[in-house]
């Protein structure tokens, strides 16, 4: 049985669409749920545009801080008389490097897109 779920995307000078787009492509939906969008279907692709990008950018710039500033970030949590400090940072800049590439998909949900006019 497959559980729909109804969104409006609210004000179009507002961050309802980029917002939407998050929740569909976020992965918080299961597969066995879908979701009836109701807004302007171009004003949401907008929103997934802009959604897109600056979640490119934010990922962008922390696999930069995380390659090139391993060391500093891991010395915020670290005391500075730790004896065992030179091997957290060997494990640390190498989890780092790690959590650098993790890649995440998309939620697989069905998702049908209505104008308001289509709403009944």
């Amino acid at each position: 049985m497959t559980t729909r779920i109804g969104m409006m995307m609210g004000d179009p000078a507002g961050v309802g669409a980029e917002l939407t787009a998050r929740v569909l492509a976020g992965g918080s939906m299961s597969a066995e749920t879908g979701a009836v969008i109701v807004g302007d279907p171009a004003h949401l692709a907008r929103g997934a545009i802009t959604a897109t990008v600056m979640s490119a950018l934010v990922a962008v710039l922390t696999i930069f801080v995380f390659v090139m500033w391993p060391e500093p970030l891991i010395n915020l949590f670290m005391q500075r008389d730790e004896p065992a400090r030179d091997q957290i940072l060997v494990i640390g800049v190498g989890l780092l490097a790690m959590a650098s590439l993790e890649v995440r998909q998309p939620c697989k949900a069905g998702t049908a897109v209505l104008r308001p006019s289509e709403v009944t």
